[in-house]
Parts: C-alpha cells; structure tokens; sequence
C-alpha cells in the first residue's frame, strides 16, 4: 500500500508541473493573440491554441484515464 502511494504521489507532483506550463502557455498565447495586428497572426494563434487543447484533450485521454483505472484497481485490489 506504501508503495502505491508513492506512486500515486510522485505522479501527482510530476504532472502538476505540466499542467501549470500548458494552461500557462494557453493563457499567454490567448492574451497576446488580442494584440497582434495581421490577420494571419492573430489565425495562426488560434489555431496554436487549438493545438495545445487537442493535445491537453489526448493527454488526458491517453494517459491519465488509464493511468486512474489502473491506480483505482490497485487501491481495491
């Protein structure tokens, strides 16, 4: 059981670090996205923002459903 709560704790504190960073860099790049003047900058931001959500949407699809499934099995197992 310790050693499940390691696990379940170092993921915790591993993955806190990336979700700060992509909702950071989603924030930022939304901020700036207003400011610019072409047309085809302001396109092009957006269409970076689409591609963080869709690769947040994967990750979470992926790799922490599955990695919750297998941790919810193990705490009842």
């Amino acid at each position: 059981m310790t050693e499940l709560m390691g696990l379940a704790f170092t993921i915790f504190v591993t993955s806190s670090f990336g979700i700060f960073f992509t909702v950071d860099a989603m924030r930022k790049i939304a901020q700036s996205s207003t400011n610019f003047r072409s047309g085809y900058t302001q396109v092009m931001a957006e269409r970076l923002i689409q591609i963080f959500r869709t690769q947040t949407i994967g990750t979470v699809i992926f790799y922490v459903v599955p990695l919750l499934y297998m941790m919810l099995f193990m705490f009842i197992g």
